[in-house]
C-alpha cells in the first residue's frame, strides 16, 4: 500500500449570511511536476461560475461546458468574475490517500504477462520492457481480497471488507481509478482510449484522431513544440490548446511550472475558464499596485493583444498592457508613439469606449521619490538614503533630487554605473 497526496476539491459558495459548501471530491494526485502549480491553486480561491447560472440538474462538468460554451460565443462577458454577483467558487487542500503517481486507486493490477502486481499499468511499464495489454487480476489494497474484474462502470466499486476501491474502471484500458464530477472519464471507441468528458458532449474529430468539446482547429503540428518529439500516438498523451496547437501532457506541465503561460507557436494563452480568470487578475492586481517614474507620464506605446489580435495605444508601463477590446493582460509591445497629442486623443477615446461598456479604466499610479525608493534599492541593493548620499543629494531640495533620480535612471537605462553617474551629474552642475 502506497501513501500519495493528493488535492481534495471543494466547490462553494459565499452568503450573506454564511459560507456553503456543495461538495467535498478528490482532485489530482500531486507530484514533482505539477508540485509548483498545485501549491498556487490552494493559495487562491478559483471563481467557477456565477451562481445564478448554475443548473442543479445537470452535473457539474456540464455546468462549466456550457458556461465556457457561453463566454466563447460572447453571450458572457470574460470579466464576470469582476461583476458585484454571489459565485461559485473552488478551493483545494491537501489530504493523504492510496495509489501512485498516476491514479487515485485501492487497487492493485496483475499483469497477465509477468504476473507482478503495480499500482497501475503506467507504473508497470515504467519497470518493464513489456506493456501492460491484459490485466488478470485485481486485489484490494486493504484487504488483499482478489476482485472480479468488472465490465467498464463509472459506478463506485465497493469492497467486502465496506471501502470504495475505485469509481471509474475500464477493461480495454486497463484504468481504475477515481474521477470527480469536474472530470469524468468515458472510452471513445475511436480513438481507442479514454477521454476526460461526457460522450455527449465531445465529438470525435478522424484528422486528429481525438475528441473535443468546442469547435476546435485540427492539429496544425505533428511534433510537440517543446520536446520536438511526435505527438501521436505517443504515451505521455496529447494536449490541443485553446489555440488549436498541440503539446505533451507533460511538456505543458514543464512550460507551467517554468511559469510560462503561454502557447510557444502563436503566444495565446495555454489555458481557459478559471485558469484565465486567475491569471487576469493577478495582473490586474500587479498593474493597480505598480508605480511608475514621472517621465513615462507622457510616453505612450502601440501594443498588441496576443489572444484577439486587437492593436491599441497604450501608456508605457512595467507590467504590461491591457486589451482594450477582450481585457487580456497578454499582450505584446509593439513599439514606442511619438506623436503625444495624437497618443492622447486616442487614448482619451478608447477609455470612454471602455466607461460605455461599464469596463474600469486603468489609471498608472505616479509617484515620484516612492518609484525610484522602490527602482534603485532593488537594482542596486543598497538603501535609498545610502544611494541619496552616494550620488551627491543628500541635503539637496526634492526639486533637486528629482532631477538627479530621474537623469541617474535614464543613464541606468543606457548601461551606466553609479559612479559613472555620479561624475555626469557633477559636471552637469545638479550636485
Amino acid at each position: 500500500m502506497t501513501e500519495i497526496m493528493i488535492l481534495l476539491e471543494q466547490m462553494f459558495k459565499i452568503s450573506d449570511e454564511a459560507e456553503i459548501i456543495y461538495y467535498t471530491e478528490f482532485s489530482e494526485v500531486i507530484t514533482d511536476n505539477n508540485r509548483t502549480i498545485l501549491q498556487d491553486k490552494m493559495l487562491h480561491n478559483t471563481p467557477l461560475m456565477p451562481y445564478d447560472s448554475y443548473n442543479f440538474e445537470l452535473s457539474k462538468y456540464e455546468n462549466v461546458v456550457n458556461f465556457q460554451r457561453s463566454i466563447i460565443e460572447n453571450k458572457t462577458p470574460r470579466t464576470w468574475f469582476q461583476q458585484a454577483q454571489p459565485n461559485l467558487l473552488l478551493r483545494y487542500q491537501i489530504a493523504h490517500e492510496v495509489g501512485c503517481t498516476h491514479y487515485i486507486s485501492h487497487v492493485k493490477l496483475q499483469c497477465g504477462q509477468c504476473q507482478k502486481q503495480y499500482s497501475c499499468k503506467r507504473c508497470h511499464d515504467d519497470e518493464n520492457d513489456h506493456l501492460f495489454t491484459i490485466c488478470s487480476k485485481i486485489t484490494c489494497v486493504y484487504c488483499d481480497l482478489e476482485q472480479q474484474i468488472p465490465d467498464s462502470t463509472s459506478r463506485p466499486h465497493i469492497c467486502e471488507c465496506g471501502k470504495i476501491l475505485f469509481n471509474y474502471c475500464c477493461k480495454s484500458c486497463n484504468i481504475f481509478t477515481f474521477t470527480n464530477q469536474l472530470k469524468p472519464a468515458y472510452h471513445c471507441a475511436h480513438c481507442n482510449v479514454c477521454e476526460i468528458g461526457l460522450p455527449h458532449l465531445k465529438q470525435h474529430c478522424t484528422a486528429c484522431n481525438s475528441c473535443f468539446t468546442f469547435e476546435h482547429k485540427c492539429a496544425s503540428n505533428i511534433t510537440c513544440s517543446i520536446c520536438q518529439e511526435p505527438l501521436f500516438n505517443s504515451t505521455d498523451g496529447r494536449v490541443q490548446l485553446p489555440c488549436g496547437h498541440s503539446l505533451h501532457r507533460t511538456c505543458r506541465l514543464q512550460l507551467l511550472n517554468s511559469q510560462n503561460v503561454k502557447c510557444p507557436e502563436c503566444r495565446k494563452l495555454i489555458f481557459t475558464g478559471p485558469q484565465q480568470n486567475a491569471f487576469e487578475r493577478i495582473y490586474l492586481h500587479k498593474y493597480l499596485n505598480e508605480i511608475i517614474p514621472p517621465i513615462w507620464e507622457n510616453k505612450f506605446v502601440s501594443a498588441v493583444c496576443n489572444e484577439c489580435n486587437c492593436k491599441f495605444l497604450a501608456q508605457q508601463h512595467p507590467v504590461g498592457y491591457r486589451c482594450i477590446d477582450c481585457l487580456s493582460f497578454n499582450t505584446a509591445l509593439i513599439g514606442t508613439f511619438t506623436d503625444q497629442i495624437q497618443a492622447e486623443k486616442t487614448i482619451q477615446e478608447q477609455n470612454q469606449q471602455l466607461i460605455q461598456r461599464n469596463v474600469q479604466v486603468l489609471r498608472p499610479i505616479i509617484n515620484d521619490l516612492e518609484f525610484y525608493r522602490r527602482f534603485f534599492c532593488q537594482k542596486f541593493k543598497i538603501e535609498f538614503e545610502q544611494l541619496i548620499v552616494q550620488i551627491g543629494l543628500e541635503g539637496k531640495t526634492r526639486e533637486t533630487q528629482l532631477i538627479g533620480l530621474d537623469r541617474l535612471f535614464r543613464m541606468y537605462s543606457e548601461g551606466m554605473n553609479v559612479e559613472m553617474a555620479r561624475a555626469v551629474l557633477y559636471h552637469s552642475g545638479i550636485i
